[in-house]
């Protein structure tokens, strides 16, 4: 019997060693674990914090422990949702939250937590584990706000892995490309663009990708009909990202200003032509005019030569003032009601000795009833003088030149039509540009190239539509304008 009281009185030690010795493992198994760890009374004081928990938010245990939780959440409604949560018995599992460090920094946490209840279920602490996920979320935040950057590009923007194979591409590169993502993200550069295989883009990626070097470039795409700026890096993971915008406007605004300065530079060239042209009959008409008598013949024949070059001197320079007073908005009409017939017998009386110099035949066809105009008389005749002139002048000698009238309901049209050289196919959107002119030789010379676009302006001063027609080379030309009545 003794010795049965002292085995039981040994196995109740033994317990009480065992239970003492598991007591001791989960304490430090609570102070040191990896995992942050806090237990919450029922009020909301911290009854117990482990030394991860505390070196996250870098208290020392006496200023956490006791202290009520909710001084160290950066959003009270979020505690307040949490411990209503808890009380009512429910476990959290990743719950979202901020807690406030020392230092005034806040960390990002996920808490998983359930309540510890006694025999009678009663609320003994909460047991909140923390997990640190500010990093984490710093990186899918740095993700997403890169992500919306590029998005928001008008820049193109595609990455490519160390393998080819393309990882991403922005908005703006499939309205450039014509491509959508799901069509090309995942294939390699090659599969996605086999156009560009070779290529002197293709060139430049393989030595970005080799060299670990960036390079620019600007390259015409024949397949996209485009001009693109093109700049490829090498990046961290060893991939290339690549940026590229699309230029084809700017490229073509530049084409057409060395374009402009060439016809420029052309210009300048037949103005001192055309100056000197009559400025030359001019001098030597001044020269027999020194010479021959005063009443001769031949004093005579000078000066009604030096009248003719001297009204051509003048018309050159009017159609110069004439295109810089428009350039500059200055040109002002002068409307007034005005019959068209009229104003066609001055553009004909005009033109008639350029017309008959060259032996043209000049048919006229009217309507039968009188059209009245609202427009500034002189300058719609000069409009038709010049068209009747390039007619002359496009047409081989003893050629046919028709002026045409006609109304249509609330405007009037106004043909003039030759059997002339016709206009290649490649000028008839160039003719009315300033300093154009159409390289086949004329009657009298190319002109200073600013007659048609001279008349554009007036023309469309006037609210009305100027238009050229040919068929081609020996085709002759029909220009149409068109007026409106008021």
């Amino acid at each position: 019997m003794a010795r049965t009281r002292m085995n039981m009185h040994e196995q109740g030690e033994r317990f009480d060693r065992a239970l003492a010795d598991s007591e001791r493992d989960l304490d430090d198994f609570f102070e040191n674990g990896a995992v942050p760890l806090h237990w919450v009374g029922r009020d909301g004081a911290i009854l117990r914090a482990n030394r991860a928990e505390l070196e996250l938010l870098g208290y020392r245990r006496e200023e956490y422990v006791g202290r009520n939780i909710t001084e160290f959440h950066a959003d009270a409604e979020v505690i307040a949702d949490m411990l209503r949560r808890l009380v009512a018995g429910e476990t959290l599992r990743n719950y979202p939250a901020r807690l406030r460090c020392k230092d005034g920094s806040l960390r990002e946490v996920l808490i998983t937590s359930n309540v510890q209840w006694d025999a009678e279920g009663r609320f003994v602490h909460t047991r909140c584990f923390t997990i640190d996920v500010t990093d984490r979320r710093h990186v899918e935040r740095l993700r997403s706000q890169t992500s919306d950057y590029l998005e928001g590009l008008m820049e193109g923007f595609v990455a490519y892995d160390g393998n080819w194979r393309m990882t991403y591409m922005n908005a703006a590169a499939e309205r450039i490309l014509g491509r959508t993502r799901s069509d090309v993200l995942g294939k390699t550069w090659h599969q996605a663009f086999p156009h560009a295989v070779g290529n002197p883009v293709d060139q430049m990626y393989q030595r970005v990708m080799s060299s670990r070097s960036p390079e620019r470039m600007e390259f015409f795409y024949e397949h996209y009909g485009r001009s693109l700026e093109i700049s490829a890096s090498p990046v961290a993971t060893g991939g290339v990202a690549v940026y590229f915008r699309d230029i084809t406007d700017r490229v073509r605004a530049y084409e057409e200003l060395r374009e402009a300065d060439r016809r420029k530079d052309e210009f300048l060239a037949t103005l001192g032509h055309e100056l000197r042209n009559p400025l030359a009959p001019i001098c030597s008409g001044l020269e027999l005019l020194r010479l021959a008598p005063l009443g001769s013949d031949a004093a005579a024949q000078a000066r009604a030569m030096m009248e003719r070059q001297t009204r051509h001197l003048v018309r050159l320079v009017d159609d110069l003032l004439d295109v810089a007073r428009i350039s500059n908005g200055k040109l002002e009409l002068r409307k007034a009601p005005v019959e068209l017939a009229a104003v066609l017998g001055s553009a004909i009386e005009t033109s008639r000795p350029v017309i008959d110099g060259f032996g043209h035949s000049l048919d006229v066809e009217l309507p039968p009833k009188a059209i009245t105009l609202e427009v500034d008389a002189v300058r719609i005749a000069q409009v038709v003088a010049n068209l009747l002139n390039n007619a002359a002048k496009y047409t081989p000698p003893c050629g046919r030149i028709v002026l045409s009238a006609r109304r249509e309901g609330d405007a009037v049209t106004v043909i003039v039509r030759d059997n002339g050289r016709g206009i290649p196919p490649d000028m008839l959107e160039r003719v009315f540009e300033r300093f154009a002119r159409i390289p086949e030789a004329t009657n009298a010379g190319g002109g200073l190239g600013v007659g048609l676009s001279l008349a554009r302006s007036l023309i469309e001063l006037h609210g009305g539509t100027i238009s050229v027609q040919s068929e081609g080379a020996g085709r002759g030309t029909t220009v149409t304008v068109r007026l409106p009545l008021g």
